[in-house]
């Protein structure tokens, strides 16, 4: 199991860390490790994310005999298969709690994936509001409209649709530039669609940890994703004061509301985004006021301190609850 992004962040604040390499592709001496581990260190509580750490972690604490058993769903995961979704159904009973990160995750949790409503609490996800300083800038209307994507070049960030809605502004004399940044197994695919469509305004970027100055030379960040947990880019470009346009599915509907915080096009419609992106290049005279709300929106309601703090009370909670 690798180290992540975090590590160098929880070495300066000296978080002690213990990383499990898994040796072979089921990993059972990796599961071992972790339960002598948990026994050794006498956890009471153990949190997991994503499939792979949600099996390996829970198996790992019942061997332990581990009190408390949390887990965090991400995602709408449209794209798992049926083995998949059993596993996950089984291992929920082994959890006090599981936490959605939105309101339409624990949906599809319960109405999809079978898993009992009573285990799931939603907590939102948040973002250090201080890394994303707000930016007054408007869209211009006599240049280059520069639009921007970040995400994984997979099928669920819908990537195609907004490079079919960038050809469909092409046609009509719309300026534009597009900046996607972001890695994945459909790169090659995507950079050939941009040359089947003749688009030489598309520009490739590589993904990194700092993104900040990334959302800083934007106009509009643009969501196509195909399906979508919560969407912590969104949240970021509106806290930065970049308009956000995204799909109106999972997640993303809970946070934004048309013509308010941002703008919400049917996924999968190229024609209904090149759209939303005309009218807001016809209509610059309102962006900042809806560039205003969605900075509003991300202050009351996913601010990293409050999304700590819930986690914080759950833990004492559940740690008090098998005490007492």
């Amino acid at each position: 199991m690798g180290s992540g992004d975090f590590l160098p962040q929880f070495a300066k604040l000296k978080i002690a860390i213990k990383i499990f390499h898994k040796k072979t592709k089921l990993g059972l001496g990796t599961l071992w490790e972790i339960k002598k581990y948990l026994k050794q260190e006498q956890i009471e509580l153990v949190h997991t994310h994503l499939f792979a750490a949600d099996t390996w972690g829970r198996l790992s604490a019942l061997m332990a005999k581990v009190p408390v058993i949390v887990s965090t769903e991400h995602n709408i995961n449209l794209d798992e298969g049926k083995i998949k979704k059993i596993v996950k159904k089984i291992l929920s009973y082994l959890n006090q709690k599981i936490i959605a990160v939105s309101s339409q995750v624990k949906t599809y949790q319960v109405e999809v994936e079978k898993i009992s409503e009573h285990k799931i609490i939603v907590i939102n996800n948040g973002i250090d509001l201080a890394r994303f300083p707000y930016q007054t800038a408007l869209v211009k209307k006599d240049s280059f409209l520069v639009l921007g994507i970040l995400g994984r070049l997979e099928l669920q960030k819908g990537h195609e649709v907004a490079i079919k809605a960038l050809k469909e502004l092409a046609k009509e004399g719309f300026k534009t530039q597009l900046i996607i940044k972001g890695s994945g197994s459909l790169k090659d695919y995507l950079i050939k669609k941009t040359e089947e469509l003749d688009l030489k305004n598309v520009f490739w970027e590589e993904p990194e940890a700092e993104v900040n100055h990334f959302y800083q030379h934007l106009d509009c960040l643009i969501i196509p994703s195909l399906w979508e947990g919560c969407g912590l880019v969104a949240l970021e470009a509106m806290a930065s004061g970049v308009l956000v346009i995204a799909s109106n599915v999972g997640g993303l509907s809970g946070i934004i509301k048309d013509k308010h915080n941002g703008f919400l096009f049917t996924a999968g419609d190229y024609v209904e985004l090149a759209e939303k992106i005309k009218n807001i290049i016809a209509n610059s005279f309102f962006v900042e006021k809806i560039k205003a709300n969605a900075r509003s929106t991300v202050e009351q309601n996913f601010n990293i301190n409050k999304t700590v703090k819930q986690y914080q009370n759950l833990y004492l909670k559940l740690l008090y609850e098998i005490k007492n």
